[in-house]
This record gives structure tokens, sequence and C-alpha cells, in this order.
């Protein structure tokens, strides 16, 4: 693992502006090309898909945290795309890897502000926490606000997830939570 890191500014056209790209200086060194942005588009369901970067190997494009792992499937533990650094990179599986994801927007923007929370309609003003293991819904229960909902969910998380669960708090709230 190298002390130092390397950024790399790489065009964005429909932005107009430039992403970063950040890796290991050493892991700079072996690339065969340039990084270049692996686009953001649309996907089946209108979301926008996370940024990467790719190289250029012979023919091909491959996406850069691949490159450089070899992993079938690779993990940026803060969650940024661009952030290639060997630490920052983990072998998971899908679950793992979705475990790891932010929070979905929901449809009413800014109603919601936490990962696995959801208005009750059928609950007058209170809200729901659920979360998604093994493509199954487990319920978490109801709430009277965001904040308990998202609570439970990040309890359930780290204990279904571990190390790979993207939380609502920092880590360190829910544990001096757990020893009060």
């Amino acid at each position: 693992m190298s002390k130092f890191k390397i950024f790399i500014p790489v065009a964005n056209r429909k932005m107009k502006r430039n992403e970063i790209v950040i890796m290991d200086f050493d892991d700079f060194l072996t690339l065969p090309s340039r990084p270049i942005l692996h686009g953001r588009r649309d996907d089946k369901h209108g979301f926008k898909s996370k940024k990467y970067a790719r190289v250029r190997v012979g023919s091909d494009y491959v996406l850069l945290h691949t490159f450089l792992t070899g992993f079938k499937m690779t993990d940026h533990k803060d969650g940024n795309g661009l952030n290639n650094c060997r630490e920052n990179l983990r072998e998971c599986d899908h679950q793992k890897n979705s475990a790891n994801s932010s929070k979905v927007t929901e449809q009413r923007k800014g109603e919601i502000k936490y990962k696995g929370v959801y208005f009750s309609r059928g609950n007058s003003g209170n809200f729901c926490a659920r979360i998604k293991f093994n493509q199954k819904k487990i319920w978490l229960g109801t709430f009277k606000d965001q904040e308990s909902a998202a609570r439970a969910y990040d309890k359930k998380a780290r204990e279904l997830f571990g190390e790979f669960a993207k939380l609502n708090f920092h880590r360190s709230d829910l544990e001096m939570e757990v020893s009060a």
C-alpha cells in the first residue's frame, strides 16, 4: 500500500466540470491508460448510476477498481466510486455491496431523511423501518419519529451486514447508545 495518493482530474462533458479519481501512486504507475469517467446514466427505474473510473485494456474498457483488485465484485467503503485507494476497496458479494448503498430517495423529496425509513400511510403520522436481507424485506416496526425508525434500521443493519452496513448515524453514536 502506497503512502502517496494521486488525484487525477477526469473530464465530465455532461456536467461541464472535472471529477477527481483518487488512487495510490504505486497503482497509478501500473495503469495501461489514463482513467476516464464511466458515465452516469439512468437505469431502468430512472435512478442515476454511480460514477466509476475505467481504463482501456487492449480494445476493452475495464472498471478501474476491477483492474486494480481483480475481484469479481468490489465495494468502495466510503461509497465514492472514484476513490480507488487500496484501503477503500474490499471484496464483496452483491448483498454486501447493496448493504453499503446510500438511501433510496423517496418520491416526495425532503420528507424522509434516512435509509430504511418509510412514511406509514395507514398509521397516521408514523414512520416504518424495514431492511432487505436475502431478497426478503424484514419489518422492524412502526415509530413516532424518523430518527427512532432510523436507529432501529441501523441496529439491524449492523447485526446483518457488519462492517458493510451503511448506517444513518455514526457507529460511535450507536455504541454509546448500546452502552447507556
